[in-house]
């Protein structure tokens, strides 16, 4: 399915370790599932059938903090996909400065476009080997360098400054290209 399911758009997610230090992983499994209201799904997967610490804090924590990077960011989001002891930081191990606001969680400060959200639901699939996690919406930051003053979910967002990174098979990775626009039909 990594393969065909092409291309996917990243969650790059930020948790807090049991030892308040900050996980961050990326997963392209994801996607919006509705808008009232506001879910999105990871689908996270077990390592060696052991439960991934992304999972574990939102579990215990049930606050994440969801990143949706842009191509500039390509780097670091493959550098946090190394797997790491669960009190070891990916975000200091990189060095990536975040930036606390008004939300439990801190975020990145390179990020463009941000989900903070809470638990909703987590579906073991496969007799446990995945977890398809539900995460409510609570709230969205877009960078002021995307030009968006208020947003709803009917807001265009300028795709080009949002450079979003997608995800292909294996050890590849996209970028948004040409984008094509049809009326719907009445």
């Amino acid at each position: 399915m990594t393969h065909l399911i092409v291309p996917r758009p990243i969650a790059w997610v930020l948790t807090r370790n049991e030892n308040g230090s900050h996980n961050l992983a990326p997963f392209s499994y994801c996607n919006a599932v509705t808008s009232n209201p506001p879910i999105v799904s990871i689908s996270i997967g077990r390592r060696d059938g052991e439960q991934k610490d992304t999972l574990r804090n939102l579990e215990r924590e049930r606050q994440a903090v969801i990143h949706l990077p842009s191509v500039e960011e390509l780097d670091a989001v493959n550098q946090s996909s190394k797997p790491l002891p669960p009190e070891i930081s990916e975000v200091e191990a990189q060095g990536l400065p975040l930036v606390q606001d008004d939300n439990p969680l801190p975020r990145l400060a390179s990020s463009k476009a941000v989900l903070y959200a809470s638990l909703y639901a987590v579906h073991e699939i496969g007799e446990g080997q995945q977890a398809l996690v539900l995460c409510q919406v609570d709230r969205v930051f877009l960078s002021d360098e995307l030009g968006v003053t208020e947003w709803d979910e009917k807001t265009d967002l300028p795709v080009e400054k949002l450079n979003p990174l997608a995800r292909l098979g294996g050890t590849h990775f996209a970028r948004l290209g040409e984008t094509l626009s049809r009326p719907r039909p009445e």
